[in-house]
C-alpha cells in the first residue's frame, strides 16, 4: 500500500512539473528573420529602425549618425565584407543615386499629422503628392521635394515608428521599384 501511495504521489508530482512548465508559444520560438521578396542585391536589416530591405548589389552602405539612419548610394563599396561605403562626404553629389531612410519616434501621431506641415506648404513648393503601400502600410509619397536635388520622399508610419525614405534624384525608379518591392517592417 506505502509503495502504491509513493508511486501515485510521484506520478502526481510528475505532471504538476509538466503542468507548470509553460510551453513554447510563438513568441519564445519565433526567430522571426526578415525574408524580402527575393532579388538581386544585399539585405539590409536596421534592428533598431525595425525594418530590412534590399538595396542594389552595385551599391555601398553608408551609416549614418546613428543606428536610425542609413544610406544606400550607387557607388562602388570600399569594403567589400560589410559593402560600406567611404567616409568621403563628397560622394553624395553628382550623378550619384541615393537612398536615405531614416526612423524616429512617431509619438503616437498619425501620419497625417507628422506631414501636414509638407500639405500645408504643397502649393508654395510644387509638392506632388500620392499614396502607396509600403510593406502593407499605406504611406505618403511627395514628389518634387526641393533640396539640393529634387527629391521623392516616402513617409510612414508603423508601431509608432515614422519612417522617412528620400530618394535622389527622384527620377531612380529602378532604386525606388526595388526597395518599395523589398521593404519590409520586422515584428
Amino acid at each position: 500500500m506505502q509503495k502504491r501511495l509513493i508511486l501515485l504521489l510521484w506520478g502526481s508530482l510528475l505532471a504538476l512539473v509538466a503542468c507548470a512548465s509553460p510551453e513554447p508559444t510563438a513568441e519564445t520560438v519565433d526567430t522571426a528573420v526578415c525574408d524580402p521578396t527575393p532579388t538581386d542585391g544585399h539585405l539590409f536589416t536596421s534592428e533598431a529602425g525595425g525594418y530590412c530591405l534590399i538595396y542594389p548589389q552595385t551599391y555601398c552602405w553608408l551609416p549614418g549618425q546613428d543606428a536610425l539612419s542609413n544610406t544606400f548610394v550607387s557607388m562602388d563599396p570600399v569594403e567589400e565584407t560589410t559593402n560600406r561605403c567611404t567616409d568621403d562626404p563628397l560622394i553624395l553629389h553628382g550623378e550619384v543615386v541615393w537612398l536615405q531612410v531614416k526612423v524616429s519616434p512617431a509619438g503616437g501621431q498619425p501620419l497625417a499629422e507628422l506631414i501636414a506641415g509638407y500639405r500645408a506648404n504643397g502649393a508654395v513648393f510644387g509638392l506632388e503628392f500620392a499614396e502607396v503601400v509600403l510593406d502593407g502600410a499605406t504611406a505618403v509619397q511627395i514628389n518634387n521635394m526641393p533640396g539640393q536635388d529634387i527629391s521623392r520622399v516616402l513617409f510612414a508610419v508603423h508601431d509608432d515608428q515614422f519612417y522617412e525614405l528620400t530618394f535622389q534624384p527622384a527620377a531612380a525608379d529602378r532604386l525606388y521599384d526595388q526597395v518599395l518591392a523589398t521593404f519590409r517592417f520586422l515584428p
